[in-house]
């Protein structure tokens, strides 16, 4: 039985593309066409290139994993970026805490005046005492 094995193919490519990249050689070309094996080397060969091909797919499957890991930690920012914050409060609540705001600041300027006011009313108290029992 003559089998014919591709050293780094998958053993579905076309034996003219081998032999045209060998032209210039046809002592080493024949060598290749007449290389026979027996059934335990092509068993070997076989074994050999399945646990390379195995390699290879855990390589791919490690790989896969990583790459999926990154596009779930991508998607998972996407999907907060894209989440609209909390809606702001109404317009009329928003415009009655600015006005809440306003007043309270008014308050205090009211309140501080009231505090000048009193402290002049108490000293032209005393001041209006002082003239009466000075009469």
């Amino acid at each position: 039985m003559i089998i014919r094995l591709f050293p780094e193919g998958d053993g579905s490519g076309d034996a003219g593309d081998q032999d045209q990249k060998d032209v210039g050689n046809d002592k080493d070309n024949k060598d290749k066409k007449d290389k026979t094996f027996n059934e335990e080397q092509v068993a070997k060969l076989i074994q050999d290139r399945v646990k390379k091909l195995d390699r290879e797919n855990k390589e791919h499957a490690k790989r896969s994993a990583e790459l999926q890991a990154k596009l779930d930690q991508l998607t998972e920012k996407l999907a907060q970026l894209e989440k609209k914050p909390d809606p702001p409060a109404d317009d009329v609540q928003g415009h009655l805490n600015l006005l809440n705001e306003k007043h309270k600041r008014e308050l205090d300027g009211l309140t501080g005046k009231i505090d000048e006011l009193s402290k002049k009313l108490t000293v032209s108290e005393e001041k209006r005492l002082e003239t009466q029992r000075d009469k």
